[in-house]
């Protein structure tokens, strides 16, 4: 009974020294935190803004117009005379054979020099796409940031109020006698370092909105955009894509991969502009030679780093999605500790409302539901985060494949003079179908690839062959997507 009225008291003086019910809003503010916002713009709406408005994409589309005039620039070389030197040749009656001969002998030199300016202009269009990419890749970055230190700023905000509420309560109490003095100090140092710890998360959150701000070309006078929250938590069931593929379609549809291949047709095309030079009087010269092998060195360059950045991109691909699946893991498992705290801190509100545990501890059970919250909520952006980072590699959807579930049979057909091997649908998905790439493990025989779906994006093969015929089949769709089948074919 003695217990019972202690705790009474204890209730009725510390109500009466907070004054405020926010010790009673724990559950209303953290489902405040994920609630949509009226008028926010979506994630996808501020990334086509920002690779709309960038000052970086101005600059690339400027040089991808640059290299448009200079496909113009390769013509006129066909003719290189201008209208005034055309008149004084005509009017000093100094045009001979030569001038004609070097004009007709050059034309294969400058027919190869017009291709390389264009494969120069393709390559600065797939840069250009790709720089609107890291673009997009930088603003969802700064997006989730962005949500993560709103939330993390006003969670850090209710706890403050929690702590004076709790400092309130143990005045109180020590007035009475129940808490020492010490108590009390102890917690005004945590609350100060609380409060610094908050007005460091201002000014980080200040800092990512200059920073989109930046991206988006604004000026540090116009009103920033509002951002709208995901409610949504990721989980590692969500992602049911084959690595294998993964790194296929990421290598096919990388904008950074078609701008390094037209960089090889670009250097490609200069070898063979230099060689045919030889033709023309102004491409005879002791230095012939060494302008041939400059421009074969710069073309293994070219190929060189295509297939570095290969590798790159393949290494990218495997480090990102492992660092989504790590990520998924932490957060689902802070989500499952904040769901444990969230029932304890209700359980306790239930008790304080019956009078059975003072204030004290209910603010106790608030401040550990609010930071496992807080914990919670930086996983599940920092997941987000990184699954964006995939989505730029894979320049796609990750979580599922639309053609994944497609079946295809394949099937030699023998003839006296060659053999076809051909790949036959199940259903009716040819018309996604760009190519098909076969790799046979049990001959010698190169990849062999084919575009024609109307014969079954069929491949020729020797007259002779031996069974079994296994390998693999990557199977390219004009969403970019690749998969890979397997086929073994006994007589």
């Amino acid at each position: 009974m003695k217990k019972f009225s202690t705790i009474v008291l204890l209730f009725v003086f510390s109500l009466s020294a907070i004054g405020s019910d926010e010790h009673l809003r724990a559950l209303e503010l953290t489902n405040k935190i994920l609630e949509n916002r009226e008028g926010a713009d979506s994630l996808e709406k501020v990334k086509e803004l920002a690779a709309g408005e960038n000052v970086d994409v101005r600059i690339a589309y400027e040089r991808l117009y640059q290299a448009q005039q200079k496909i113009g620039q390769a013509r006129a070389t066909y003719f290189p005379y201008g209208i005034g030197e055309v008149l004084v040749l005509q009017a000093t009656d100094f045009w001979n054979p030569l001038i004609l001969t070097e004009l007709v002998t050059s034309i294969p030199s400058k027919w190869f020099n017009v291709k390389r300016t264009h494969n120069l202009r393709n390559a600065e269009k797939h840069t250009l796409a790709a720089l609107r990419e890291n673009i997009k890749n930088e603003v969802a970055n700064l997006y989730y940031e962005t949500l993560k230190e709103e939330a993390i700023i006003d969670l850090a905000r209710y706890e403050l109020i929690m702590l004076e509420e709790l400092m309130q309560a143990l005045k109180v109490q020590v007035q009475t006698g129940i808490a020492t003095q010490q108590d009390l100090d102890e917690l005004e140092y945590s609350s100060l370092r609380k409060r610094e710890a908050f007005l460091k998360l201002e000014s980080y959150l200040n800092e990512s909105k200059a920073s989109m701000k930046m991206l988006l070309g604004l000026s540090y006078r116009d009103k920033m955009i509002k951002f709208q929250p995901v409610n949504k938590f990721l989980s590692s069931n969500d992602f049911q894509m084959n690595k294998e593929e993964l790194v296929l379609t990421a290598l096919n549809r990388s904008h950074e991969m078609k701008a390094a291949q037209q960089m090889i047709y670009a250097a490609s095309n200069a070898k063979r502009s230099t060689k045919w030079s030889i033709l023309s009087f102004a491409g005879l010269g002791f230095d012939y030679l060494q302008r041939v092998h400059l421009a074969g060195s710069k073309l293994n360059q070219a190929i060189y780093a295509k297939e570095a950045l290969e590798v790159n991109i393949q290494n990218e691909v495997y480090s990102k999605d492992s660092r989504l699946r790590n990520s998924i893991d932490v957060m689902t498992r802070e989500l499952s500790i904040m769901e444990t705290s969230r029932d304890f801190m209700l359980t306790q509100l239930e008790l304080f409302k019956a009078h059975r545990i003072n204030v004290n501890e209910l603010i106790d059970a608030n401040l550990i539901y609010i930071r496992d919250f807080a914990q919670t909520i930086i996983y599940h952006y920092d997941s987000l985060q990184r699954l964006d980072d995939l989505e730029r590699i894979a320049l796609g959807n990750v979580t599922s494949s639309d053609v994944a579930q497609v079946k295809f049979e394949f099937k030699l057909n023998q003839h006296k003079r060659r053999n076809h091997f051909q790949m036959l649908p199940i259903e009716n998905t040819f018309q996604s179908v760009s190519s098909v790439t076969y790799r046979f493990d049990s001959h010698d025989i190169s990849d062999l690839k084919s575009f024609n779906p109307q014969d079954n994006f069929s491949v020729k093969l020797g007259r002779s062959v031996k069974f079994p015929i296994v390998g693999t089949a990557l199977i390219f769709f004009k969403n970019g997507e690749v998969i890979q089948r397997n086929f073994n074919i006994s007589k």
